[in-house]
């Protein structure tokens, strides 16, 4: 399976009260990965951190990518209004979870007609 790591985020900020995003990161292929075509799907969702449960902020569109032989940097930058990121009282702390998922290749079964006798 593939591993994401070196996750960052940063914010600049911008007019209107709105904030651009920019999530960084690195994936490293397993040997199967690196020596096929393999497509994963990447999911990027925004958490405000709680001392309970973290509060799930926000999605960007998910995007999808292939494998290759070596380590793939991903950037990815989106804007965001500032209201969704306020998400308690007081300084907010806000990170991004980074999810790749392979697409497996799928099979396709049918049944045939049924035919009847003494066998």
């Amino acid at each position: 399976m593939a591993n994401v790591y070196n996750v960052t985020l940063s914010r600049t900020a911008k007019p209107g009260d709105i904030s651009e995003l920019t999530v960084t990161y690195k994936v490293a292929f397993n040997y199967f990965e690196r020596n096929t075509k393999v497509r994963f799907l990447e999911y990027i969702k925004l958490w405000g951190a709680d001392l309970g449960a973290d509060d799930y902020l926000y999605s960007i569109p998910t995007s999808a990518f292939y494998s290759q032989n070596s380590t793939l940097t991903r950037t990815r930058k989106f804007e965001v209004a500032n209201s969704i990121l306020d998400e308690d009282w007081g300084k907010d702390e806000i990170y991004a979870k980074v999810k790749v998922v392979p697409i497996v290749p799928s099979a396709d079964t049918e049944k045939s007609n049924e035919i009847s006798g003494w066998f």
